[in-house]
């Protein structure tokens, strides 16, 4: 068995030929141990953010559900994932697409990766308190957020 730890929040094991992702935080699902499932040569995953599932990395211009969610737009980092900015959205597909921020995002990225991460929420109320809790629990400034 293998840990990498990203920050203190995310951590990913490795275990017999199958990863998993940990989170300290508390999490309000049934077990915070998620395996991953493969998508074309990515692989697709799902990671606890301070106690929300996010799943991911997709490409911006991949297809994203146009369901109701929040985003974390990231890039990779010397410890990471970074998060550049979070959208709180009723279509995701529509909002990553035609957002004012794309520029940036492609801009601050690492090494040009602009990874998309989304947990699909469609209570308002759900999407604005997981997004201000991930914003909050960040040590630095979101590098795309105004």
């Amino acid at each position: 068995m293998y840990t990498f730890h990203i920050s203190p929040q995310i951590s990913f094991i490795t275990e017999n030929a199958l990863t998993y992702v940990m989170s300290e935080a508390p999490c309000p699902i049934e077990s915070s141990k998620k395996a991953i499932k493969a998508e074309g040569s990515r692989t697709i995953q799902k990671i606890n953010m301070n106690g929300y599932f996010f799943e991911g990395p997709y490409e911006l211009d991949d297809e994203l559900p146009a369901e109701a969610g929040v985003c974390l737009v990231c890039t990779e980092s010397g410890y990471g994932i970074k998060v550049m900015s979070i959208e709180d959205t009723t279509d995701i597909s529509d909002c990553i697409a035609k957002n004012k921020r794309r520029d940036c995002w492609k801009r601050t990225a690492e090494k040009d990766f602009v990874d998309i991460y989304f947990a699909l929420m469609p209570k308002k109320e759900d999407r604005a308190k997981a997004a201000s809790t991930v914003r909050d629990r960040r040590k630095y400034k979101l590098a795309c957020e105004e």
